[in-house]
């Protein structure tokens, strides 16, 4: 018997239910029991922005929380934990989303962390911490425009 597509309203739910099993929007239509022009479709039609967007930024708040979960990674740790096959796919993947290396990435998550948690206790830490992430990474974009 053919399975039958999940509700795209569950999307981002599978989504994260499956992190780390899922890599490509290809394999999270299929996961989902969607072609991927039609779940391309669908999902952008319910949720108003393109999947790998979304695939993307979920890829980025992992990496920035498992930085904050295993300060004691290197590199290559940190790389293997969160699915790559080696130091370079990650620096790779953070210089091209973040605007620079993974040791600049951990210092800066690192004292965002710090000065967030002496700040504010209360709301989510991630927020406040991936939030003040993506404004450095935005001022730094703009600083080389």
């Amino acid at each position: 018997m053919e399975k039958l597509p999940a509700s795209i309203s569950y999307a981002i739910d599978y989504l994260e239910s499956q992190f780390g099993e899922i890599f490509t929007v290809k394999e999270w239509a299929s996961g989902m029991g969607y072609a991927p022009n039609t779940f391309w479709r669908k999902f952008r039609q319910h949720y108003k922005i393109r999947p790998n967007e979304v695939l993307l930024e979920l890829k980025k708040r992992k990496l920035i929380e498992l930085i904050i979960s295993k300060p004691e990674l290197d590199n290559t740790g940190i790389a293997f934990e969160f699915g790559l096959t080696d130091g370079n796919g990650l620096y790779q993947f953070v210089k091209k989303h973040f605007k620079c290396t993974p040791s600049e990435l951990k210092n800066r998550v690192k004292a965002e962390y710090s000065e967030v948690t002496e700040k504010k206790r209360d709301g989510s830490l991630f927020e406040l911490i991936t939030n003040n992430v993506a404004d450095l990474t935005r001022q730094e974009k703009s600083k080389n425009l």
